[in-house]
């Protein structure tokens, strides 16, 4: 659970492959729509990945949706994950 109003930060596990040279992960308000999107790297994908949040109005469930982009820079989701965010 993430309080609303104030950045915060999550750790994400990215199940890396040798088929993707690059990662995507996007973050998606409680209207399914793209709120940010952040590239991350093959190598950082190898280890535990900080991601700062920033302060979110809205209450409700948002998720982070992670996509691996293969030679040809097509993407290809790989994991989404939900979380909420409450009024405190």
């Amino acid at each position: 659970h993430a309080e609303s109003g104030r950045p915060f930060m999550l750790l994400l596990n990215i199940p890396a492959e040798s088929r993707f040279s690059s990662y995507i992960v996007d973050l998606y308000d409680p209207a399914g729509k793209i709120q940010w999107s952040l590239p991350v790297s093959a190598d950082a994908a190898s280890d535990t990945v900080p991601l700062r949040i920033p302060a979110l109005r809205d209450a409700g469930t948002y998720s982070l949706a992670v996509s691996g982009v293969g030679q040809s820079k097509n993407r290809i989701e790989i994991g989404k994950q939900p979380f909420q965010v409450r009024h405190q």
